[in-house]
């Protein structure tokens, strides 16, 4: 039996992180995000087409979860055979920007 889309992006995105897949994330109140690594709760978004929807709430819930659970929030996209990770402002500031020295330039926030 062949995998879904959705099911073959989560494993992927486990693999890919060093996290485990939370079976019934989206059935279980108390199963958070798709993929859970030491540092990162992953909500995992896939479409084979060319357009998904992104509500705001849903992006909240995320950041909300991973505070809880002292991670980072993620949402892992696939589009259309392409991938896409998308962070906070404030984490790629402060586990990115700042850990690679990068400087901010007073005025440009």
């Amino acid at each position: 039996m062949k995998k879904s889309g959705w099911r073959r992006q989560e494993e992927r995105t486990a693999r890919l992180y060093g996290g485990r897949r939370q079976p019934g994330s989206g059935a279980h109140w108390s199963r958070k995000g798709d993929v859970v690594t030491p540092e990162l709760l992953i909500e995992n978004k896939w479409r084979g087409n060319n357009q998904i929807t992104l509500k705001g709430v849903d992006l909240a819930k995320n950041c909300d979860e991973a505070t809880a659970e002292g991670k980072i929030p993620a949402f892992a996209i696939e589009l259309a055979d392409r991938r896409y990770v998308l962070f906070t402002e404030e984490d790629v500031l402060e586990h990115f920007v700042d850990r690679l020295g990068a400087p901010r330039v007073a005025g440009q926030e």
